[in-house]
């Protein structure tokens, strides 16, 4: 008969854990319940037991935690209907202006464009005419008042400025967003 083959050390060590895990398992569960008496034998247990003196009452401790928060509430009945907002910006229109193109050495370009006297500026840019990825860099994108100057100076912007630089041949524009007044 060959010989029986001994459990690892592991092994060993992996039982050990299983039957103490058990063991206190059934000793917590033995005690959870009255240390395996029934109700009549704790009855018992604790009438022959001499009454406790209670001695004075000490301070009492700090406040616990905050508890979980309650249920919603029934929604209440419906407000009153608030005023009219404003009217929106309604039609916008976009103005373009083509700016000199840069010649195959490249440079820079610039130019304006305007909104119409009955129309207020939104936004603006600057953008190149024809698809593809060529290599610009935008110098300068902003609000003009109507003499040509940058709208800082507390102006109504009347139009956009764009400046544009490339190192190619390159075909420009700036365009403005307007909407009626």
């Amino acid at each position: 008969m060959p010989p029986r083959a001994l459990p690892s050390p592991a092994m060993i060590v992996a039982l050990a854990a299983l039957f103490v895990a058990l063991g206190g398992t059934g000793y917590a569960a033995m005690h959870a319940n009255g240390g395996g008496q029934d109700g009549a034998q704790r009855a018992d247990a604790a009438a022959a037991k001499p009454a406790a003196r209670r001695g004075p009452r000490g301070r009492r401790g700090p406040r616990g935690f905050r508890g979980f928060r309650g249920l919603q509430g029934v929604a209440g009945p419906a407000g009153a209907t608030g005023a009219q907002g404003p009217a929106g910006v309604g039609t916008v229109v976009v103005r373009k202006a083509a700016m000199p193109g840069i010649n195959a050495g490249g440079g820079r370009t610039s130019g304006e464009v305007y909104c119409h006297a009955d129309e207020r500026v939104i936004s603006g840019g600057v953008g190149w005419v024809v698809a593809g990825g060529f290599p610009f860099s935008v110098a300068a994108s902003m609000p003009v008042d109507g003499i040509g100057v940058g709208s800082d100076d507390g102006e109504e912007p009347r139009g956009w400025y764009g400046e544009m630089e490339s190192g190619v041949s390159l075909a420009a524009e700036v365009y403005v967003l307007c909407a009626r007044k």
